[in-house]
């Protein structure tokens, strides 16, 4: 981190934190803190109770201390839900709650953490997966940004192709998504040059080929929508790719998030 920062860098760490923030240890003592499932049964499996205020005077707390343990230089702090689908609350406080709502409730709660440590601090809503959707019975506090992971697209082809399913419908989103959140600071999270994903999560290691097109019209997209910032994620290209495939394409991903 230091010597990105000596180099000019922006230090920011974006990552699913929900299990630390909440450890699932306490279901032992507080089952009542984590979500119920379709059966009715308090389970431990994913995320936790949005209306169980105990749980979220923890999560705020904790949002606080993790965001001084970090090394950032930044303003902006992406600490995100659980990683996976169909992960909601039903206990008779949140069932009437959509995923979004219950999410956002969380990124409230964390945002009110981290800026016990940063009072200039602002923290992302994630829309991915099930929280997709724009939220319809909650509202985003001061200091809560969109960030736009449509995880579902198809990568060979641009988001604005109209003949392609899988991107229509991510793509729906993201006009109420802006309008919703607004479009200050919001970012657009991809998977460009994603290789965990094009090796569908799992070993041996393939060579990313990475669709400079694709890239180019993509960002014209979304700026034309009014996001601030695009970024990707870049997992599976570390010492081992560089051993088996050479240096990532990662000069020519940057030159393409330029236009070049």
């Amino acid at each position: 981190a230091e010597s990105l920062v000596s180099h000019g860098f922006t230090f920011e760490y974006e990552f699913h934190a929900l299990s630390w923030l909440v450890p699932r240890k306490w279901f032992e003592t507080k089952p009542e803190w984590f979500r119920m499932n379709e059966n009715g049964e308090r389970v431990s499996d994913f995320n936790i109770c949005p209306s169980n205020q105990e749980a979220l005077a923890y999560l705020r707390e904790r949002s606080a201390e993790l965001a001084a343990q970090l090394p950032y230089n930044s303003n902006r702090y992406f600490f995100w839900l659980d990683d996976v689908r169909n992960a909601s609350c039903h206990c008779e406080h949140c069932r009437d709650l959509s995923p979004s709502d219950q999410a956002l409730i969380l990124h409230n709660h964390i945002l009110e953490g981290v800026q016990k440590h940063n009072k200039e601090a602002t923290a992302c809503y994630l829309a991915y997966q099930d929280t997709i959707p724009v939220p319809k019975k909650i509202r985003p506090n001061p200091g809560i940004f969109l960030e736009y992971a449509p995880i579902f697209r198809n990568s060979a082809i641009p988001m604005s192709d109209s003949s392609c399913p899988e991107n229509v419908k991510e793509a729906s989103h993201i006009d109420e998504l802006l309008q919703f959140f607004g479009k200050k600071d919001s970012q657009v999270l991809e998977y460009w040059i994603d290789n965990s994903r094009f090796c569908n999560w799992t070993y041996p290691l393939k060579k990313m080929e990475i669709n400079l097109d694709v890239i180019r019209e993509d960002v014209r997209f979304y700026m034309s929508k009014g996001f601030s910032s695009a970024t990707s994620f870049a997992c599976y290209l570390g010492e081992d790719y560089a051993k088996e495939f050479g240096i990532p394409p990662i000069r020519e991903y940057a030159q393409a998030l330029k236009g070049e």
